[in-house]
């Protein structure tokens, strides 16, 4: 018998909802100087105006330079504990449509040297879940053509590596895919929205059968315009947002738009 090594965090939606989007927002990278905070407002507000319309947040919202990281201590617009404040100012109106938050690299310089989880704070603060290193969530909305309601699991975690090129960055992605096998899969970290559709075989024995299943592996992107870092080691401009996931609340249908 194999050994459960997670639980989902179970999220119900409304059973009227026919269709759900979930924004994964990741690399805000707030108080370095090319982070593009209208954009991420923009964002927000697209939220804001739908009742079906919901956030993931996997970190590196702050861009936490501290004496012994990478980042550039002298060229923050503000110290960590002001991109702590703003964090919280921003996604306040909207804490009610966040489903859940895990935390990034760059927050975890933090949790390294002192302990304290920056991104755990924020979450206290927001009044949201908040899930260190992976997220696995179940979440229901709708009602299919059998009367049960239809549900999704989604596996969320910062992500790691990648390299310059498309195809080490979707060769990651689609490890975590492989590794976690639920409908959805969101990782961040590289700064590269991407979506890939993916297919996998399942056995079942009970039919004696083996069925395809659909999975949506995504990658969030960020909100770091190029310049410091990415300029001085020739890294190539990224498109700056989000990803929108649809969720169909009527049968099982997963689709993602980058």
């Amino acid at each position: 018998m194999s050994d459960i090594v997670a639980r989902f965090h179970e999220v119900e939606l409304p059973r009227d909802l026919t269709s759900a989007y979930i924004v994964p927002i990741g690399d805000l990278h707030f108080g370095d100087p090319g982070c593009d905070v209208g954009k991420v407002r923009r964002y927000l507000s697209w939220v804001a105006e739908r009742d079906n319309a919901y956030i993931l947040l996997n970190g590196d919202l702050a861009n936490v330079a501290i004496a012994s990281s990478v980042s550039d201590t002298y060229s923050e617009t503000v110290p960590v504990r002001e991109q702590r404040k703003f964090l919280v100012e921003l996604l306040t109106p909207l804490r009610s449509r966040i489903l859940g938050m895990t935390g990034g690299n760059h927050e975890h310089r933090i949790a390294k040297e002192t302990g304290d989880d920056l991104t755990e704070i924020i979450a206290e603060m927001l009044g949201v879940p908040y899930f260190e290193n992976e997220m696995w969530l179940k979440l229901s909305l709708g009602t299919g053509q059998n009367g049960k309601r239809v549900a999704y699991s989604i596996y969320m975690t910062h992500g790691f590596g990648g390299g310059r090129r498309p195809g080490g960055k979707a060769n990651n992605l689609e490890t975590v895919a492989e590794i976690c096998g639920c409908d959805v899969v969101i990782t961040s970290h590289t700064h590269t929205m991407m979506a890939l559709p993916l297919v996998r075989y399942v056995p079942d024995l009970q039919n004696n059968c083996v069925r395809e299943v659909k999975q949506v592996a995504v990658s969030t992107g960020g909100y770091l315009k190029r310049g410091g870092y990415a300029a001085r080691f020739g890294y190539k401009p990224v498109k700056i947002g989000s990803p929108r996931i649809r969720l169909d609340g009527t049968r099982k249908d997963a689709h993602a738009s980058v």
